[in-house]
């Protein structure tokens, strides 16, 4: 949404896309703050465990915004739409039930 925000409000694909990644920088940290003393470690999650996760995670979603940033500056961000449905419904088909 920010992305096509930024892009009707005069952005070029490249600036609207980078600002929009920019803004989940503090949600982010946000949430990881709140939710890190939530962390049992107590139960064997050990830290090199929750290492590799963490860096897989944002090696995985560095190729995606990647993929993303691809797409927007090619003007095919439409291509995107379709993922954006079928998730944004699954999301809602699980909150139903």
């Amino acid at each position: 949404t920010t992305i096509v925000v930024g892009m009707r409000l005069g952005l070029s694909a490249e600036a609207a896309a980078a600002f929009s990644f920019l803004l989940s920088i503090p949600a982010i940290l946000g949430a990881a703050v709140l939710k890190l003393p939530e962390l049992d470690t107590s139960q064997g999650l050990e830290v090199s465990t929750l290492s590799l996760a963490v860096g897989t995670s944002f090696l995985v979603g560095w190729a995606a915004l990647g993929l993303l940033v691809w797409i927007t500056k090619r003007g095919k961000l439409h291509v995107f739409a379709p993922y954006c449905w079928v998730v944004g419904l699954a999301a809602l088909a699980t909150s139903l039930f």
